[in-house]
């Protein structure tokens, strides 16, 4: 009997427990007022063992949830046991004011709302003295659209940094590009020591008006001076003299969340001005203009080639913003240009673009013929004026006779009657009685005539069939595709450029990455999938391109429309042709 009511003493005291903790949960803050910019922690507590996590979605709209955490004790006092759970949440706030932290759920029990004042951060200058500092600096400050601007971006910290990221800059309507590695120095701000890490952008403003540059970001661990270090030891056997005097205690070191805001910027971007000449729009600090000619002669021969070799490079602007350079027609030449070599430096001083391009004038006719002088228009942007790059043409004189066109002999038709030609006798000329030369000649001419056509038909034979061989040949399966970022920043990268034919290559590469059960094969099937007007004309422009000649490729509006590829949709693809097809088929 006295077992019994011993097991029932349990079970009531099991049961109470259980009902306990069925009450409910609580909720507090380790601090009820912070600063923009920093973090707080959201302690919730529900009494016995509990499973199961938090519920944060009613969290995101407000904060930012950096990290959750959840422990459990047991505790015996005077013989009785309590046991809790809690977890302990790690917030940021997106924005300063008096927020309100809604009731949290873990399975049926609810937490109480709180309320959280966040104040304005404090300016983060040299003289603040705070911990972890972010500058920027932008120049010029009122630059025009598709000219270069300057971002110089700096994270200062007295602390040490355990772990953390720089958010880069992302602004709409702009082409970003890095300008080389990070650097690593130290600095002073009033009087205090700070390690600095610099990054350098340089950002290409792709419409004129206000660009916004959103307030830079760092987020990161860094020491927790406000709890002691602890060693293993002290953990598992509690507040031990000896083990809390254990010298492992400095050698684990707890840290804690934080999360940085720079200041946002705002930029002023002016148009094209009305007095900028030219057909090309090229703010340049400088740019400059070379070439040479070979032979550097003022006499030639008509059929021989005269080689112009020019050389543009342009301080501020990348490759693929400068301009072909072969003139449209020379009166008295025949122009052979070579496909333009593009490439682009940074430095401290941001982008220089470079273009390398040959160009051979034939001469077909003699006389006295000239060279024409090659003239750039651009816009120098540290004196605002516009700029003149000329190089100088030159006369030549060619000598030698015009080619004449080649004259093919009449043939007469095979079942033409032949009438007989008394043959023209010279002194001295040899007669074959009942053969004359016209009969002769005549021969020779059907013979050498049967011949060639013979070669031709084969030919074209042989053409045909390789050619229908190509079309019936099945298409090889592509290699598999790079990651979509890697083939989305080659992308970018051929595009600044220039070059055409790297950025379809990588725009390809991307859409096989980013579609991949169904990639497209073309420009003209990537095409189908876009919505964007812009985008299918900037498609439909490297499309045209890749199979022209003369004629430069400026690949900014291909990059600045394909930010993004569309998200891949289950459905057919229905939508109307957008690029030609590259080879029509003519209609019976």
């Amino acid at each position: 009997m006295t077992h019994r009511l011993g097991y029932v003493a349990l079970l009531l005291i099991l049961l109470s427990a259980n009902s306990l903790a069925a009450t409910g949960l609580s909720a507090r803050l380790d601090r009820d007022r912070i600063s923009e910019g920093e973090t707080v922690q959201l302690i919730l507590e529900a009494p016995g063992q509990v499973a199961g996590r938090p519920d944060t979605a009613p969290l995101e709209k407000t904060f930012d949830v950096l990290g959750i955490s959840s422990g459990s004790r047991i505790q015996i006092i005077n013989g009785k046991t309590d046991a809790r759970t809690t977890w302990t949440l790690t917030l940021s706030p997106k924005q300063p004011g008096k927020l309100t932290i809604p009731p949290l759920r873990i399975g049926n029990r609810e937490s109480q709302e709180l309320l959280l004042e966040v104040t304005d951060a404090p300016v983060a200058d040299s003289t603040s003295g705070a911990d972890i500092l972010i500058e920027s600096e932008l120049s010029p400050q009122q630059p025009y659209v598709q000219g270069q601007v300057l971002y110089n971006l700096r994270l200062l910290h007295a602390v040490p940094i355990q772990s953390g990221t720089l958010s880069d800059p992302k602004p709409d309507n702009t082409l970003v590009q890095r300008l080389g590695e990070e650097r690593n120095y130290s600095t002073l701000r009033h009087g205090r020591r700070y390690q600095v890490i610099e990054r350098r952008y340089a950002l290409f403003p792709q419409k004129s008006g206000t660009l916004k540059l959103a307030p830079p970001l760092f987020d990161g661990e860094v020491p927790d001076k406000r709890q002691p270090g602890r060693s293993p030891f002290g953990r598992l056997f509690g507040q031990d003299p000896f083990f809390n005097s254990s010298p492992l205690d400095n050698l684990i070191t707890p840290t804690r969340r934080v999360r940085i805001r720079g200041t946002a910027r705002e930029l002023q971007i002016q148009p094209r001005p009305g007095n900028a000449r030219g057909s090309h729009w090229l703010p340049a600090r400088q740019l400059q203009l070379h070439g040479s000619w070979s032979p550097d002669a003022n006499q030639a021969q008509v059929g021989e080639p005269i080689t112009l070799e020019l050389e543009l490079q342009a301080e501020g602007l990348t490759a693929g913003q400068l301009p072909d350079l072969t003139p449209a027609a020379v009166a008295g030449f025949d122009l052979y240009p070579d496909q333009a070599q593009r490439h682009t430096d940074t430095g401290s001083t941001g982008v220089t673009g470079r273009l390398r391009q040959k160009i051979a004038f034939l001469p077909k006719q003699p006389g006295k013929l000239s060279l024409p002088a090659i003239q750039l228009h651009w816009w120098d942007t540290t004196a605002d004026q516009p700029r003149l790059a000329t190089l100088p043409g030159r006369e030549v004189v060619v000598t030698g006779a015009a080619p004449q066109p080649i004259q093919t002999p009449a043939v007469p038709a095979l079942d033409s009657p032949r009438t007989p030609q008394a043959p023209a006798v010279t002194t001295g000329q040899a007669i074959q009685p009942g053969i004359t030369p016209l009969e002769s000649g005549n021969r020779w001419l059907w013979l050498s005539t049967l011949l060639a056509s013979g070669w031709l038909v084969t030919l074209l034979l042989w053409w045909r069939q390789s050619r229908r061989t190509r079309a019936d040949r099945p298409a090889t399966e592509p290699a598999s595709p790079p990651r979509a970022g890697t083939a989305r920043r080659r992308f970018q990268s051929a595009c600044q450029n220039g070059d055409p034919v790297a950025a379809q290559r990588a725009l390809l590469d991307w859409a096989a990455a980013h579609w991949p059960e169904d990639p497209p094969r073309g420009l003209e099937a990537l095409a189908r999938r876009l919505s964007d007007p812009a985008a299918c004309a900037a498609l439909e422009e490297l499309n045209r391109a890749l199979y022209r000649e003369r004629t430069g490729w400026n690949g900014t509006s291909l990059a600045t429309a394909l930010q993004q590829l569309p998200k891949p949709s289950r459905g057919g693809d229905n939508r109307p042709r957008v690029l030609p097809p590259l080879y029509p088929r003519s209609s019976s």
